[in-house]
């Protein structure tokens, strides 16, 4: 069976003797580890492949989170990739939108852009309101709202556990993003559900 093997320098086994010490002391790097070892995945995946990933050490952290993000958000396509550090940037704070937080529109939902917003022709087509504002500007303004109501939706998601309540936010996530397309070639994000065959994990 073929298969395409991936192997991805962990925390701490960097050249630099500083980047070292930083990696391995206090796993400097992890976040952009995971990030790199997701979107490998999504750029060579086929349906049907089954995944393995194997962490030892520090790498089993990595291993972990990237398992948990293929489970929760799927598989990005090529065309919800162009927007993935915006996607990682949300994704990676789920766990700090309580039902207390405020939406912030710089901080939150940065994944969803007027360029991929689902209802985009629908304000492209508005015409500057009674204040003079262009069309732009009634556009920006309608999805800051229903991106604040998504907000809310999202962070009041419930679950006995905080996995749970996180695997909750998730979903409604990938939900949204279903709907989401490039604003310029109209192609959808659509991600691609799958479960992973097997997590290794070698602690010392």
């Amino acid at each position: 069976m073929p298969q395409i093997v991936y192997y991805h320098r962990g925390a701490g086994t960097e050249e630099s003797k500083i980047a070292q010490y930083l990696g391995g002391v206090f796993g400097k790097g992890v976040v952009q580890d995971v990030a790199d070892t997701y979107r490998f995945i999504c750029d060579n995946y086929n349906p049907g492949d089954e995944i393995f990933i194997v962490g030892f050490s520090r790498g089993a952290f990595t291993a972990r989170s990237v398992s948990g993000m293929l489970c929760n958000l799927g598989l990005l396509n090529r065309v919800g990739l162009s927007q993935f550090g915006a996607i990682f940037h949300d994704y990676q704070n789920f766990i700090n939108w309580k039902p207390s937080t405020k939406f912030n529109k710089k901080d939150h939902l940065v994944g969803f852009t007027l360029s991929n917003f689902e209802r985009l022709e629908k304000f492209r087509l508005a015409k500057e309101d009674r204040t003079g504002r262009s069309s732009l500007a009634a556009m920006e303004e309608a999805l800051d709202k229903e991106k604040h109501t998504f907000f809310d939706i999202m962070k009041n998601c419930k679950g006995e556990t905080t996995q749970k309540r996180l695997r909750a936010m998730a979903q409604k996530y990938q939900d949204r993003l279903e709907k989401v397309r490039d604003g310029q070639r109209m192609d959808c994000f659509v991600p691609t559900e799958v479960k992973v065959k097997a997590v290794g994990q070698y602690n010392i």
